[in-house]
């Protein structure tokens, strides 16, 4: 799997069942507060290079890795279980949002027992709710600034050169805009940007019909694996 080794990106080690996978800190953290407390809060592991997660098993906890990393590693009848089990853990809302659109579209499950899943999804959603605006002021992991259409969008490196193999070899690669503290983004819209960026960060944004195929161009343009929820109106 592509964490047995380090890679350019990664800068931690978890150990589970005493095998090393080697993962981005931040990148993690910004998924879910649980590792950003274990990462950057005042737990035990904090500045640590390698660190243990317990009670999981191997096999289990790469499949969640590989939903949350960009790939798009698909949920199956198998995994579903232990993945919703992790993430009712470590509450990653793009897992969650994979989850839920496994869920819906999956034969598997009888009625009440989808009725039930989809109940624990909704209330996994109502306690990670989305914070409003996220890149419109500095944050925690925010390490540089995307400057599109004359506005700012505060965000961070490594993670979207994991999700972007362009912003990769913009922020790190030979480009003009390697170590750039601001980044001007050109020829493309604020808005769509921003939603493009929602889409990629954790978050549950709906976009609607209107705004899809900008999104996906965009998407395309920065080779970007996007999940895109659609909020169709009914008349």
């Amino acid at each position: 799997n592509r964490f047995t080794s380090p890679s350019e990106f990664s800068n931690v080690v978890l150990v589970v069942e005493n095998k090393k996978l080697h993962v981005n800190k931040e990148f993690l953290a910004i998924h879910s507060p649980v590792f950003t407390e274990m990462f950057f809060g005042e737990s035990a592991e904090k500045g640590k290079e390698e660190v243990e997660i317990k009670d999981v098993f191997y096999e289990e906890f790469v499949d969640f890795l590989n939903v949350i990393y960009p790939g798009y590693s698909s949920i199956s009848n198998t995994s579903f279980p232990h993945i919703m089990k992790l993430n009712s853990r470590f509450h990653v809302k793009d897992v969650l949002r994979k989850c839920e659109l496994f869920l819906n579209s999956s034969g598997h499950f009888n009625e009440e027992t989808k009725f039930l899943l989809s109940t624990q999804i909704e209330m996994l959603k109502q306690l990670m709710a989305d914070a409003p605006n996220p890149f419109d002021a500095p944050s925690q992991f925010s390490n540089v600034i995307l400057v599109v259409e004359g506005k700012k969008l505060h965000v961070n490196k490594e993670f979207l050169a994991i999700h972007s193999p362009v912003f990769a070899a913009m922020l790190f690669g030979s480009f003009a805009e390697k170590g750039k503290e601001q980044i001007e983004i050109k020829n493309v819209a604020y808005e769509e940007f921003s939603d493009l960026l929602k889409l990629v960060y954790p978050s549950f944004t709906v976009v609607t019909v209107d705004s899809v195929v900008q999104i996906l161009k965009l998407a395309d343009q920065f080779q970007m694996k996007v999940l895109i929820w659609i909020y169709v109106y009914f008349y």
